[in-house]
């Protein structure tokens, strides 16, 4: 559910002609909004059907279907460079007659035809454990500070960014934390949302960002049949599925071009 404050930030996105019905966008009054959201809000756009997946879950059912398949996974290992065999690692020489790189924001760091289309930025989060209930089902967003939140278990709730408070410190390919951001996530939920909590974790992560903020899905010329996807631009949990298909349909012929290169097209050679 995206929130909005008042009626003028919900102006600005009617005239810009969004049209909520058009992405199964659904308007809730402020009377239907969790009674923590009513004195702030004055409604929000939802979104449904609502689904929820554990990242850590699925990579490993990914990992279980594929090894079924006598499909090997080469872990702890870098990959160099894309020869016209194959792809050469750290230890390893792998035959291959097509080639995907799904590295999303390290890709600047495999080659150089990168930098400048894709850019390594991090996200900070912040987990905390409720003193009292907080009855907030859904994911939430709000845009006037780019703030998302949501409960993970029953009094666990995870928050993040807040990314342009520091939007310069924030670029880069490895993982710290923000003092700036990590407090302004705190005194969000102490101000905003008025909760009490103990702080269980902080942690940050690094993602890809295109300069039209969608995602590459494109076929690049190499020394063999290559195609990258990254540059998911902080939404690689939303895009991802759809994505996953794009690529598919395309290493597989079905398709000439991705869905997202009708917004954008890229000329990659390495």
């Amino acid at each position: 559910m995206t929130l909005y404050r008042n009626q003028e930030s919900l102006a600005k996105l009617e005239g810009e002609g969004f049209d909520p019905k058009a992405f199964n966008f659904f308007w809730q009054e402020p009377e239907k909004l969790p009674s923590a959201l009513r004195t702030n809000f004055i409604g929000g756009f939802e979104n449904g059907p609502e689904h929820k997946i554990n990242p850590a879950q699925l990579l490993a059912s990914l990992r279980k279907n594929l090894e079924s398949k006598k499909v090997q996974i080469i872990e702890s290992t870098s990959a160099f460079k894309i020869t016209e065999e194959g792809v050469l690692t750290e230890v390893h020489q792998i035959k291959a007659k097509q080639v995907v790189l799904a590295l999303n924001a390290y890709l600047p760091q495999f080659h150089e035809s990168f930098k400048g289309l894709v850019t390594p930025c991090r996200a900070q989060m912040l987990a905390v454990e409720l003193e009292s209930g907080f009855d907030c089902p859904s994911l939430y967003y709000d845009p006037a500070e780019r703030i998302y939140f949501r409960r993970s278990q029953d009094n666990v709730l995870l928050v993040g960014g807040k990314r342009l408070l520091d939007e310069k410190g924030e670029t880069g390919d490895f993982e710290k934390l923000s003092p700036i951001i990590q407090q302004e996530l705190e005194k969000y939920l102490s101000e905003m949302l008025g909760i009490k909590y103990r702080i269980v974790h902080r942690w940050s992560g690094t993602m890809g960002f295109t300069g039209h903020e969608l995602p590459i899905i494109t076929k690049i010329k190499a020394p063999l049949d290559a195609y990258v996807i990254g540059g998911f631009s902080g939404h690689g949990m939303g895009f991802g599925f759809r994505s996953g298909m794009e690529m598919a349909e395309l290493v597989t012929g079905k398709k000439d071009e991705s869905f997202f290169s009708t917004f954008k097209t890229t000329e990659i050679s390495l």
